[in-house]
């Protein structure tokens, strides 16, 4: 009896040392068995940094054109002025009568005055005489800025006055220029402009 009574104590006490060493060996082997797994944490500049990129690619994104835009068309060059080549000639006006009226004179080789004959080079030039009629202009030099063709038929004459001592006060005002031959003919109409006002003179 005893001896039964010893086996079955026996027994229990492997039993429970059996239970416990499997209870320790179990969390072991799971946390071998167990994969490990790593989170990576973002810093804040790391965060930071995400967030610039992906605005960066948005702005890009908003600024480029759409592909269906078309490209700005060039705007139109304005147009050149086409002026006339002259040469303002500087001549003694006591040796050049003074015309009885103010206008404009338009002179070529095969009919011109004897007074203005050496102011030209008749084979390669024509002759251009403009007498200004207001008293307001004695004593002023009128030099010549351009002289532009509107069209066909007229011609503009840009002057600016200027007051010289060394012009005759009491004669009108008057200029010579010489033209390109056949770059004018004698039906062409002047119009003399100074300082924004337009001079009211007829060609004769």
């Amino acid at each position: 009896m005893r001896i039964f009574i010893w086996s079955i104590a026996l027994y229990l006490m492997m039993f429970l040392v059996t239970g416990c060493s499997t209870e320790e060996d179990t969390p072991e082997k799971e946390k071998g068995q167990a994969k490990p797994t790593t989170v990576q944490s973002e810093t804040p500049e790391d965060a930071k940094g995400t967030t610039n990129q992906s605005n960066t690619q948005v702005d890009e994104n908003e600024t480029k054109p759409p592909q269906s835009a078309k490209p700005d068309e060039p705007l139109p060059k304005p147009k050149e002025k086409k002026l006339l080549k002259f040469k303002q000639v500087s001549a003694n006006y006591y040796n050049v009568p003074a015309q009885s009226t103010s206008g404009v004179w338009f002179y070529t080789k095969e009919a011109h005055p004897g007074s203005i004959n050496r102011y030209a080079n008749w084979d390669r030039e024509d002759l251009v005489y403009i007498q200004f009629a207001d008293r307001e202009y004695y004593g002023y030099n009128m030099a010549i800025l351009s002289v532009e063709p509107i069209d066909s038929s007229k011609v503009q004459v840009l002057v600016r006055p200027s007051k010289d001592r060394l012009f005759q006060y009491d004669q009108p005002a008057r200029i010579i220029l010489t033209v390109p031959k056949g770059s004018l003919n004698s039906n062409i109409q002047f119009q003399v402009e100074t300082e924004g006002k337009t001079e009211k003179l007829q060609l004769q």
